[in-house]
């Protein structure tokens, strides 16, 4: 008994940072049932909450989406200053092979749907060991102590402009996200990784990962 007490609060601690007055800052879980569209599409209700505005951890997340998922929104200057990068064009055979596609005429929709899951201040403790976990990859970490995390659940409609889109989220992704010079900024996305304290605070099952 004494044993299992002891490891509760050993995990408390890995995941418990310092009080922060900014707490109220990360969004809240958003209701099972309430799933929310980003999209520019004039015949699709957009139900972003303040997408564009980066004043607060949930608008600079509507906005980082946006941009990386719609492809008009991409050289918005906005999406810079909420952490977005446009990825390298394509070289080699990648590059041969999209030059000698023919332009295709049909018109897609793109809408993205999603909900707030859950979201965390994590101590430097469980952003360390989430660090570790993503040791391996050459890329620089995609969060770093002081940052807020926000857990998203979310889907994706690119269908033919005649076609409707399905409303429907599934995936889960996670945001690294972090104010600087007035404006909340997303550091980095990833898969969640299989970190028992962290997936119960997000209230997911555990994974091997």
């Amino acid at each position: 008994m004494l044993r299992h007490i002891g490891v509760c609060v050993l995990a408390l601690a890995l995941l418990a940072g310092p009080a922060k007055a900014a707490d109220a800052d990360l969004p809240p879980p958003d209701p099972a049932d309430a799933i929310y569209t980003i999209t520019l599409e004039a015949d699709i209700p957009n139900t972003a909450r303040c997408l564009g505005d980066l004043s607060t951890p949930l608008c600079a997340l509507e906005t980082f989406i946006a941009c990386k998922e719609i492809p008009d929104m991409r050289r918005n200057p906005i999406c810079g200053q909420v952490g977005y990068q446009l990825p390298p064009p394509p070289t080699g055979e990648i590059r041969e092979y999209l030059d000698s596609r023919p332009v295709d005429p049909t018109i897609y929709r793109i809408a993205i749907y999603y909900r707030v899951h859950a979201s965390l201040w994590p101590s430097p403790a469980m952003v360390k060991e989430i660090q570790h976990r993503f040791s391996h990859r050459p890329t620089p970490p995609w969060i770093l102590p002081g940052d807020g995390i926000v857990l998203v659940q979310h889907g994706m409609c690119v269908v033919p402009a005649e076609n409707a889109c399905k409303l429907r989220v599934k995936g889960y992704t996670i945001y690294a996200l972090y104010k600087a010079g007035g404006v909340w900024r997303v550091r980095g996305r990833d898969v969640v990784p299989g970190i028992p304290a962290l997936r119960e605070a997000l209230m997911l099952p555990n994974s091997r990962m």
